[in-house]
C-alpha cells in the first residue's frame, strides 16, 4: 500500500442569511471518507470534525475576510495560507498528500542510533511493520486535481504540518460566483 493520502477536499463557500461564510467539503482517501479530521481557522476557536463519509462545515464569521484553513488527522497536518473567504463556490478537488516516509525494519536497523530517534514503529498486534520517519517525506510534490505538480509549500517535521499557500493552488481551483 502505498503511502500517499488522497485528501479531497470539495470546498463549497456560501453566505447565509446571518452574514456567516460557510466553508464546507469532503474529506475522502479516494475511496472513502475520512471521518474525524478536524477543519479549523488558525488562532481562533472556530472549528469542525468531518462526519462519518467526510463531510464538513465551518462557519466563519462575516468579519473574517482572510485566514488560514487547517486540516488535520491523526500526525499530519494541511495548512491553507492566506485562504479568502468570498461568497463563491469553491472545487479544490482530489489533492494527493505526500505522507512521512516508510521504511522496512532492515533499513531502520542500519540507521544511526541518532537518526533512529526520529523514527516511529508502525505496528499491529505487537508485531512491527515497518517504522516511518518523523522527519522526512514520502513524496516532494504535491498534485493537484488539474494534474499540476506543486514543490512550493513547506514542511514542518516537529508539528507534522505541510503549509502551502492559497495563491499557489488558487489556479487549480473551479470557482463559480
Amino acid at each position: 500500500m502505498k503511502n500517499i493520502l488522497a485528501l479531497t477536499l470539495f470546498l463549497v463557500m456560501s453566505c447565509i442569511l446571518n452574514g456567516q461564510t460557510i466553508l464546507k467539503g469532503n474529506v475522502w482517501d479516494g475511496e472513502l471518507g475520512y471521518p474525524g479530521v478536524s477543519i479549523s481557522l488558525e488562532n481562533t476557536e472556530i472549528l469542525t470534525f468531518s462526519d462519518f463519509d467526510g463531510n464538513f462545515q465551518l462557519d466563519i464569521p462575516k468579519s473574517v475576510e482572510k485566514g488560514n484553513v487547517i486540516f488535520k488527522y491523526v500526525d499530519l497536518a494541511i495548512k491553507i495560507e492566506n485562504f479568502k473567504f468570498k461568497t463563491a463556490i469553491i472545487d479544490l478537488g482530489k489533492v494527493i498528500i505526500p505522507l512521512l516516509k516508510h521504511i522496512d525494519p532492515s533499513e531502520y536497523i542500519k540507521l544511526p542510533k541518532e537518526k533512529q530517534k526520529n523514527i516511529q514503529p508502525v505496528t499491529c498486534w505487537g508485531q512491527i511493520l515497518g517504522y516511518i520517519k518523523k522527519d522526512e517525506l514520502e513524496k516532494d510534490n504535491l498534485i493537484l486535481n488539474c494534474g499540476r505538480k506543486i514543490k512550493n509549500y513547506s514542511f514542518n517535521s516537529k508539528t507534522g504540518t505541510i503549509a502551502i499557500d492559497y495563491s499557489e493552488i488558487r489556479n487549480c481551483i473551479k470557482t463559480m460566483q
